[in-house]
């Protein structure tokens, strides 16, 4: 995002010669992650301040989180009309596609869902359009195809790999964190503990 600041920037100058200064917040731009969270705010500030539903956390049927037969969840995402309308097709529910947008349907959905389980509903909408997707565990995370294809987590230093993935360079001196209390008399020698101390610190249990 920063690079087509500074290309604003550089392009100002070359029109009327005059340089931008640019101010760039972190809490400015996280908080424009939010933009349709915060759509309406002032009309509405005090329900979403007691934590009413909205528009994307569980007021829609079309955009929600499911529980499955099995106790676990599915995601459904379809706020575009085609992926909605592919969806009531698949579990044949055609007088739900005029319902895309009416949380009178969020009840019936739910009743749905608890029909199959989480694998079954995932085997039946697998090669159709729509925006439907498991809710994973941490654990279902980390072993699933996608996330171990991606090299996602070092298992061995159990820790996420760096996101960034270069072709050409090589990046070496990476070490695991120490374990807890690992470097713990090394560091007491640095700040001028003998020996004696920190095995009395030891064991008296405080180190």
């Amino acid at each position: 995002m920063e690079h087509y600041l500074y290309l604003a920037g550089l392009y100002k100058r070359k029109i009327d010669g005059i340089g931008e200064y640019i101010d760039v917040s972190m809490a400015d731009v996280v908080n424009s992650f939010f933009n349709i969270e915060y759509q309406g705010f002032p009309a509405s500030e005090e329900d979403i301040l007691k934590g009413e539903k909205t528009f994307s956390t569980g007021l829609l049927p079309c955009y929600n989180v499911y529980r499955t037969k099995d106790g676990k969840f599915v995601s459904l995402g379809d706020l575009e009309f085609k992926f909605w309308n592919n969806f009531c097709l698949k579990i044949n529910r055609e007088d739900l596609i005029q319902k895309q947008y009416d949380i009178s349907a969020v009840e019936e959905l739910k009743e749905i869902f608890l029909e199959k389980t989480r694998e079954e509903w995932m085997k039946m909408f697998k090669g159709v359009d729509t925006m439907f997707t498991p809710v994973y565990s941490p654990s279902e995370v980390s072993n699933d195809p996608q996330m171990k294809y991606r090299d996602i987590f070092d298992r061995e230093r159990k820790i996420l790999n760096l996101p960034v993935k270069f072709m050409k360079t090589t990046i070496e001196g990476e070490e695991k964190a120490p374990e807890k209390g690992e470097n713990t008399s090394e560091t007491l020698n640095e700040l001028g503990y003998k020996e004696e101390e920190i095995e009395n610190l030891k064991k008296d249990g405080i180190i």
